[in-house]
């Protein structure tokens, strides 16, 4: 309500993701942290969890060249079933990740694996160009002792785990957790800084939305 006071030249919504109806293939960007329940949601005929399903509706609603960079929980991308991953594939060049810490989110009373994910919404006609396409895969980490699933793309690219594997301190059953060795916020840049950069208009006017929403 106190954005809306601000800036009331803007569209901003106050109400349930579910219910935002967003036109398809015109934002430039979403930016969020995706909430976590034990709840599923249908898209577009299909039933995903409460986080896939915040990915999948915001994906599509990204235009060619547009990008996604959301807050989510490790299961995302640690999890066997790659459908969901598979689905922004198909849509979006992945253009990397980075799991946090387990105490980032301290301040909200909670200690979870959590990743930042980032994707780059693709033209029709532009082939994939993943930073690293295993990151559909995952592969198998020893954690004090124990096998434990992880993306491959964090074994390919240790940099952007931004502390040190555990089985201490978990929550939820998760049997993982990643201790931080340094302030998050400079191991955070660091990581930022590894990022791969491209122009915001990437995509050609014929295929790119020439006014957002």
């Amino acid at each position: 309500r106190i954005a809306k006071a601000i800036h009331p030249e803007q569209d901003i919504r106050i109400e349930n993701f579910r219910n935002t109806k967003i036109p398809e293939g015109r934002l430039d960007a979403v930016i969020g942290n995706v909430p976590f329940a034990d709840l599923k949601l249908e898209h577009k005929g299909t039933k995903y969890s409460l986080h896939d399903y915040f990915f999948a509706k915001s994906l599509d609603a990204l235009r060619p060249g547009g990008v996604l960079a959301l807050v989510t929980s490790h299961f995302t991308m640690d999890k066997t079933n790659a459908a969901i991953r598979e689905y922004l594939a198909n849509q979006a060049d992945f253009v990397g990740a980075i799991r946090l810490p387990s105490d980032a989110f301290k301040r909200e009373g909670t200690s979870v694996v959590t990743d930042i994910v980032f994707l780059r919404k693709r033209g029709p006609a532009e082939p994939a160009s993943h930073v690293d396409p295993n990151w559909l895969k995952i592969g198998e980490l020893n954690v004090d002792g124990v096998p434990v699933p992880v993306n491959q793309y964090f074994l390919n690219h240790p940099e952007m785990v931004l502390g040190d594997w555990s089985r201490k301190d978990t929550l939820y059953g998760e049997g993982l957790s990643v201790i931080s060795r340094e302030p998050l916020a400079d191991a955070l840049q660091r990581a930022v800084s590894r990022l791969p950069t491209f122009s915001a208009d990437s995509v050609s006017h014929e295929t790119a939305d020439p006014a957002p929403a």
